[in-house]
């Protein structure tokens, strides 16, 4: 029966792969998990610790903490570790089709290692992600376990990235949803064809968009149903309270279901798809689902699964996706100018796309005047952002 330790190291680096933030940190040697040896000897078997599995303070992990950006800028540690490494689906390019050591947190080992790391400092809060075991629903409901376990029995009120799967049931994702602060839903590749070569157990309109469709609808949306929050306990740890409906309505104020709406992922280069094709299925994402942000991982070889032959894709490339996403969800580049910069390929160029938008825009006019310049007109120029654009109004 292998330790809560060794779970936390083979799930944590089985986690890397998925992906809630652009910017993470696996570069210090020393493993972050053996700061969990407060453990007693009996979880730990009694064994001697070796030199790896000795206490050093402030190391980390080459998987399991993953480092976040909040809107204004804040670095956060999220604790980012599986709930399962095992899989009943076979997607061509995953880790976990292949992993020699398939592994199983329970709902209370999954809470003591994180209430210990998010006690001692190490961790802001969690990013909820799971292989699918049995099947979707039957994961699912393991997963909401250790989330009610933490806001109801702990009273922890932190930040909760909860992955729903693919093919959840309508009821598990409403629940789910009354206690996290965000769900995500991947999408893997941009189209229906380009996903079934990679995923064919996955179903792109029923298992996925229909599940991101569910989490719109709910996101942002104040409790619909007192009785049945306090029913489930959502956030009054206690089944029998006995507050009036406005007294709850007091205590919880203007309670959302997912606070900070919903996110997706594309595998980039796994289904030989242009950046075209990712750009078209996210600015969709975002003007129909209501998707805060797409993120994007560069497709590389596994050895052992289908795809351990297909050349790895550039960070390069994922680099300029995240620079076209930046500058179409923040800066409100229509897409159509987007398409004008594109190669013969339907690829992104390989300098700044920035550079070239400004070149499409600007090379005829001659010298720019920042006096008469409009803001929206600002933001084209490389170099300057929404924060240096806003100044310059102000000095006008």
């Amino acid at each position: 029966m292998p330790s809560i330790l060794e779970k936390i190291r083979v799930l944590g680096d089985a986690g890397k792969y998925d992906i809630c933030a652009s910017s993470s940190s696996y570069s210090h040697a020393n493993n972050w998990s053996s700061n969990l040896q407060c453990y007693s000897k009996s979880e730990n078997n009694g064994k001697r610790k070796s030199n790896k599995d000795r206490l050093y303070f402030g190391s980390m992990l080459s998987g399991g903490i993953c480092h976040s950006f909040t809107p204004d800028g804040r670095c956060v540690s999220l604790f980012k570790v599986l709930f399962s490494n095992k899989c009943s689906f076979d997607c061509k390019y995953c880790f976990n089709r292949i992993s020699k050591k398939k592994m199983s947190l329970t709902p209370d080992e999954y809470v003591k290692a994180f209430m210990h790391l998010y006690l001692g400092n190490y961790v802001e809060g969690m990013f909820l992600s799971s292989g699918i075991t049995k099947n979707s629903d039957a994961t699912m409901e393991k997963m909401l376990e250790a989330v009610k376990i933490l806001r109801n029995t702990y009273n922890y009120r932190g930040y909760i990235h909860f992955k729903c799967l693919p093919g959840a049931s309508k009821y598990l994702i409403k629940e789910a949803a009354q206690y996290v602060d965000r769900m995500s839903v991947n999408v893997e590749a941009p189209t229906e064809g380009q996903l079934s070569e990679i995923a064919e157990q996955k179903s792109y309109k029923t298992d996925i968009l229909k599940r991101q469709e569910w989490i719109r609808d709910l996101s942002g949306k104040k409790f619909d149903d007192w009785e049945q929050v306090d029913k489930i306990k959502s956030f009054d740890g206690n089944k029998n309270s006995k507050l009036s409906m406005q007294e709850k309505e007091e205590k919880y104020r203007n309670a959302k279901y997912i606070p900070s709406g919903q996110t997706t992922q594309f595998v980039v280069g796994a289904a030989e798809e242009t950046d075209w094709d990712i750009l078209k299925r996210l600015h969709w994402e975002y003007k129909t689902i209501n998707l805060k942000r797409g993120y994007f991982s560069a497709f590389s070889p596994i050895e052992g699964t289908d795809l351990e032959r297909k050349k790895a894709t550039p960070l390069l490339r994922e680099h300029r996706l995240y620079q076209t996403d930046w500058l179409m969800r923040l800066y409100k580049i229509p897409i159509v100018d987007i398409k004008g910069i594109l190669t013969e390929s339907f690829n992104l160029p390989r300098r700044d796309p920035k550079i070239f938008l400004a070149r499409n825009y600007f090379d005829k006019e001659g010298p720019l005047d920042l006096n008469e310049l409009p803001y929206k007109d600002m933001l084209k120029i490389p170099g300057i952002g929404l924060t240096s654009a806003r100044r310059i109004l102000s000095l006008r």
